[in-house]
């Protein structure tokens, strides 16, 4: 190959392919000609890419082993993204379009770039979709890039749900990873293709390379139908049995039908409402404050009311670089049965889904009919509520870098954080210290309370943790506080006990669908147990000794004891 083509087809520069061939790779370069190979080999080899100026796609992509699972062989995708690198002045975008038509057998343009990007990237699946991506990326100034849905995930999904004879729909069809291993499991499965396969996407490029994947793994043409616009108003000819996909989330969008402006909410209304078949399945991953987060209720209300709950499963942390935990949510148009199964790792609760639909903003919890009894049980046990309590939220500055340091500075005041508390206890060590002008903070409480005896707590978590601050000290928002009224004639420490424990925060994830956040109207319905006075010392004790695995013994046997 001549020197040109070569650093065309790996963006590199002839002086850097001269260096090469020049200081460690004599055997690539025969008279005029270079054997791009063995170019490719010391590339790889040595890690080339990596240490080139621009790191931000190469470690973007080569690092997510979720996008590069789908490939069965991965070796060309170092020479792509360096080629991306090297030639943003090529319409890279139009190229990957002309291969996917030209993979179709489709019309296409052909360029003189074309046959150099299709000599990069294989006939294999998947490839030409990873390839976009890598161009959508490398266009994303924020760094941030995209997150994929693993392909065991997906494969878990479909498999759940597959049956023969349905016809399949995907909305927001990417580049075609679901429908494509849809496509292929049906046809593992029945040794045939489904009667119908519709895929749509806004943008045109995404449904081109994802009909070239179906026609790659050999799904006839004549099932295939493509469409290019809204997901939100596809205009489908026929409905279908089965709609299985990621939809968007955490985008504001409106919808006609619905008050909500998060977008999966109207995907989920849609799809179910007007492309699904009778019996059909609708199958979408979300993110899990569907469960428990109060502007998600309208969304809950609906699915527990006009659909049939199959199966909502708890799948965890399963993208990369996102710390939100996802879920599964699989629904059936069909009479309703009213009990569905939630899983979540090793457990599986049968839930009641009426029992959901009457509860507090519709939450969806990991409680069934053994939890509510037990919940009914504790319930009988003397307690209170943190109603007459006087909450407040911690300082919101409105611009920490502004407002704080990690170190003492003259005008500046303590400060504790969400970090700084544990069960039972104040890391100091990870406070800071705030500029004192309550004036000029963005929101603040009077700024009296925090001159008191006080309970704080964590406010981002998913359980409740708090500890007695004994010093006046301030705390920012994510580290609220409240402080007791004489109504309720208990000791901080005891209060603080008790909501610390196993039995209470079981309770609380119970009933409250394991929030992320502790809030003051959740905490104000957790029950806080009236034992006598001699039990109530024996806890307090045991709390200021910091033996908290004494406190949960002590509270434990004393409930039993009631019950």
């Amino acid at each position: 190959m001549q020197k040109e083509q070569v650093c065309l087809s790996l963006g590199i520069s002839p002086a850097t392919l001269d260096n090469w061939v020049k200081n460690h790779i004599p055997d690539a370069k025969t008279g005029n000609d270079y054997d791009i190979e063995c170019v490719k080999t010391f590339i790889l080899e040595n890690n080339k890419l990596q240490k080139r100026a621009n790191k931000k796609l190469s470690n973007l992509i080569e690092n997510n082993s979720q996008l590069l699972d789908y490939l069965s062989d991965d070796q060309w995708v170092s020479t792509w993204v360096l080629f991306v690198e090297n030639n943003s002045h090529l319409p890279l975008k139009d190229i990957i379009n002309n291969l996917a038509l030209k993979r179709s057998h489709k019309l296409f343009d052909n360029s003189e770039h074309l046959d150099t990007v299709s000599d990069i990237i294989p006939e294999t699946s998947f490839a030409l979709g990873i390839a976009y991506q890598i161009i959508l990326n490398s266009g994303d100034k924020s760094g941030s890039g995209s997150y994929y849905t693993p392909k065991w995930l997906v494969e878990k999904r479909i498999s759940k749900s597959l049956k023969h004879h349905i016809s399949y729909l995907e909305p927001c069809v990417g580049c075609g990873f679901y429908s494509t291993l849809f496509a292929k499991m049906y046809f593992d499965a029945y040794s045939e293709w489904p009667s119908y396969l519709h895929i749509n996407d806004l943008d045109p490029i995404a449904v081109n390379i994802a009909f070239s994947e179906l026609i790659a793994v050999g799904v006839p043409e004549d099932i295939i139908v493509t469409s290019c616009v809204d997901g939100l108003a596809i205009p489908l000819e026929n409905k279908v049995d089965f709609i299985a996909t990621n939809p968007p989330y955490g985008i504001k969008n409106e919808y006609s039908e619905l008050k909500t402006t998060e977008i999966f909410a109207h995907f989920i209304h849609k799809c179910f409402s007007d492309y699904l078949n009778d019996n059909g399945v609708l199958d979408f991953i979300l993110p899990s404050s569907f469960l428990n987060v109060k502007k998600h209720a309208e969304i809950r209300d609906f699915v527990l009311s006009k659909t049939n709950l199959k199966e909502i499963v708890f799948e965890g942390k399963c993208f990369d670089n996102v710390y939100s935990d996802i879920i599964s949510l699989t629904i059936r148009k069909e009479k309703i049965v009213d009990t569905f199964d939630f899983k979540n790792g090793e457990q599986n609760k049968k839930i009641s889904q009426d029992y959901c639909l009457n509860s507090s903003d519709s939450m969806i919890s990991f409680i069934d009919n053994e939890d509510i009894a037990r919940q009914k049980q504790l319930l009988s046990v003397p307690h209170v509520y943190l109603t007459d309590a006087r909450f407040a939220l911690g300082i919101v500055t409105g611009n920490n870098k502004q407002f704080l340091s990690n170190e003492k500075i003259d005008g500046h005041k303590f400060i504790l954080d969400g970090k700084c508390i544990n069960k039972g206890s104040i890391d100091e060590s990870k406070g800071k210290w705030i500029i004192d002008a309550p004036n000029k903070y963005q929101q603040k409480p009077d700024i009296r309370l925090f001159n008191n005896k006080k309970i704080v707590y964590k406010f981002i978590s998913d359980k409740i943790t708090t500890a007695v601050d004994y010093n006046n000290r301030l705390t920012l928002n994510s580290a609220n506080f409240f402080i007791l009224s004489d109504d309720i004639n208990l000791s901080e420490e005891y209060v603080s006990a008790i909501l610390n424990s196993s039995i209470i925060n079981n309770y609380y994830q119970i009933v409250f669908g394991k929030p992320i956040k502790v809030l003051k109207s959740n905490l104000q319905q957790v029950p806080v147990f009236v034992f006598s006075k001699e039990e109530q010392r024996s806890i307090e004790q045991a709390y200021l000794e910091k033996d908290f695995a004494k406190c949960d013994m002590l509270i434990q046997s004393f409930i039993e004891k009631r019950l």
